[in-house]
């Protein structure tokens, strides 16, 4: 268990319709380092994600008898207070009841171990070219069955790299969220949830929104949990397709400023470059120039926020459709997306080498070739 029940929770009692929990304490154990408001998500099943981040805000959740934000990272042995709340009913069973699991998509490349290396018979990997579309990492929540989620399915089903017992490699399309938040209703991870409830999905690691790629969601605990081991020491290696506005000079091979992250007046989060922030370093290799911009490949060697949307943007060659750090309101001519793609992932898992690829998607394709026109 994730947490041990000073007093038991029971939503279950009316089966038919909603129920109140009563006050309860939970004292974390293997969930140690997990997020706050994904704690109570995990917890709290048939609560709305509304409710949830309510209750934190108010204050109604304590830890260790304190006021916490949601982003809060909890420790072994803290004790999460939980109010009263209301539960959702169970949803009902039978036709409309959820499909099992989403069916891999063929047409990306896909490098898995040989013979799959997961804990039971792996999906084949797909092999083909490529085509149109769809932690850092997160914790358990409850499945969001909503229509926002249940409008993903489709696209995320069709993104399906690859999958196994342990965890699913997702060709992420542009303009859809990792994970909900401000603004946002639901991501990725809802839209799994919603497809399987019965997985304990939790993404290994984060995408921007308007990024497109590979992002890796695990399945449970203790793949998260090594992956995350993975991430701390530098075994994992990413790269990125991105074009650029200008022509990359061919010398510039790597960026080493370091960012600090920052907020605005509105609250949107930003990064930029300060001698005080913390390390990074993106390497970067030129593909190909067409007139004023460059398609480059960069290799990220950290994982900092928007580090290579800033690394780009702070040496004057912005990425094509970066609407946050660009000094213009759209970056480069004919720039419908933000032109910035995770290629591939490799990792360990289990003793074994795991690489997953997908080449850039048809309207990053399309429009290079408009610009090379």
């Amino acid at each position: 268990m994730a947490f041990k029940l000073f007093k038991r929770l029971d939503i279950s009692e009316h089966p038919g319709r909603a129920s109140t929990t009563p006050v309860s304490h939970h004292t974390v154990r293997e969930r140690a380092g997990q997020r706050l408001d994904n704690f109570l998500l995990a917890t709290l099943k048939r609560v709305p994600r509304s409710r949830v981040y309510a209750m934190v805000r108010k204050g109604e959740v304590r830890v260790n008898g304190g006021r916490a934000r949601p982003n809060t990272r909890l420790a072994e042995g803290d004790v999460v207070r939980i109010p009263p709340v209301a539960a959702a009913a169970p949803p009902a069973r039978g036709a409309g009841a959820p499909r099992r699991g989403p069916p891999p998509r063929a047409g990306k490349r896909v490098q898995g171990p040989p013979g799959g290396g997961g804990r039971g018979p792996p999906t084949p990997p797909r092999a083909g070219g490529g085509g149109g579309r769809v932690p850092r990492g997160g914790g358990a929540a409850a499945p969001a069955r909503g229509p926002a989620a249940e409008r993903l399915g489709p696209s995320i089903r069709a993104g399906i790299l690859y999958e196994d017992r342990q965890l699913v490699v997702l060709d992420k399309p542009a303009g859809i969220a990792a994970h909900g938040g401000s603004g946002v209703s639901a991501g990725v991870i809802e839209a799994l949830r919603a497809m399987s409830p019965e997985q304990g999905f939790e993404l290994v690691h984060r995408l921007d929104r308007d990024t497109s790629g590979c992002l890796v969601i695990a399945k449970d605990r203790p793949t998260l949990l090594e992956l995350h081991g993975a991430f701390r020491e530098g075994a994992v290696k990413k790269s990125y397709d991105l074009v650029v506005d200008g022509r990359w000079p061919r010398r510039l091979r790597t960026v080493r400023d370091r960012l600090r992250r920052y907020t605005l007046p509105n609250g949107e989060r930003r990064v930029r470059v300060d001698v005080e922030g913390l390390p990074a370093r993106t390497d970067f290799e030129v593909v190909e120039f067409a007139g004023a911009c460059t398609w480059l490949r960069a290799f990220p060697r950290t994982g900092r926020t928007h580090q290579i949307r800033v690394h780009t943007a702070a040496r004057g060659h912005a990425i094509l459709g970066d609407r946050k750090y660009a000094d213009r309101g759209s970056a480069g001519p004919g720039a419908r997306r933000l032109m910035l793609h995770a290629s591939s992932i490799a990792f360990p898992l289990d003793g074994q080498r795991r690489r997953f690829e997908a080449p850039p998607d048809r309207r990053f394709v399309e429009t290079w070739e408009r610009l090379r026109s």
